[in-house]
């Protein structure tokens, strides 16, 4: 079978895992690339050298939720500095997502008070 070609060059394939070793050997570092995101100041973007057993906010010091973004390689100094990507939401914000609307009725318009029936008093 042949290999396939681009404009008359042979494409080698070369696997992930001797690329990286190729990289490190040139004096590339392995960066990790996460979404930091804290209840309380938003989302951060981090460049980190390895994965950690817990990741804390870098403003509050908390406990927070992660994401994976990728795995790559650089020559800069690691880990790099955060990066405010979105802000924290508002509390009321959160205070609805966190509510229980299931038992709540659709927002209804208020009838206006001069067309509510009052009582009249017996005379």
């Amino acid at each position: 079978m042949r290999e396939p070609k681009l404009r008359g060059l042979a494409l080698p394939l070369e696997s992930w895992d001797g690329l990286r070793l190729g990289l490190l050997a040139l004096g590339y570092q392995k960066v990790l690339w996460l979404h930091l995101h804290c209840a309380s100041h938003g989302v951060y973007r981090l460049g980190l050298p390895e994965e950690q057993e817990q990741y804390f906010c870098p403003v509050c010091l908390q406990a927070c939720k992660v994401s994976v973004l990728a795995e790559g390689f650089t020559k800069q100094a690691l880990p790099f500095a955060p990066e405010l990507i979105d802000a924290p939401l508002p509390r009321w914000w959160v205070a609805r997502i966190g509510a229980d609307l299931e038992g709540e009725r659709v927002h209804r318009a208020r009838t206006p008070r001069r067309y509510i029936r009052r009582p009249v008093a017996a005379s």
